[in-house]
């Protein structure tokens, strides 16, 4: 597989051309070094050791977590979660909801950030 690195450079640069669309992206999920660079960019984050709405945190982080990850893609399992929380009140419009997300989910977006 190609580093994420390399992944990542291609994405930005087809992503600058106003007409490029892309094929098969999904297959880049199926890399366990692109979590991990995820992983090592979130880590010393102030956020990562606050459980998401799943309980979970980033310090929970395993190859193990990935591959189970990577096979729920794969076989088209994987579900995310919605977010989970709380309300906040709003001047005038009452209660709205405040979305937590979890931690998995954050994780595996960070590289397309």
């Amino acid at each position: 597989m190609r580093s994420p690195q390399t992944v990542l450079e291609t994405l930005r640069k087809h992503a600058q051309k106003a007409h490029y669309q892309y094929e098969r992206l999904y297959r880049n999920l199926y890399n366990p070094q692109l979590y991990l660079l995820a992983y090592q960019n979130l880590y010393a984050n102030k956020g990562s050791t606050t459980a998401g709405a799943d309980g979970a945190t980033l310090s929970g982080m395993s190859l193990k977590r990935i591959e189970s990850l990577i096979k729920k893609l794969r076989d088209r399992s994987y579900q995310p979660h919605p977010p989970g929380g709380s309300t906040s009140q709003e001047s005038g419009n009452g209660l709205r909801p405040l979305g937590i997300r979890r931690q998995t989910t954050n994780w595996y977006k960070k590289p397309f950030a």
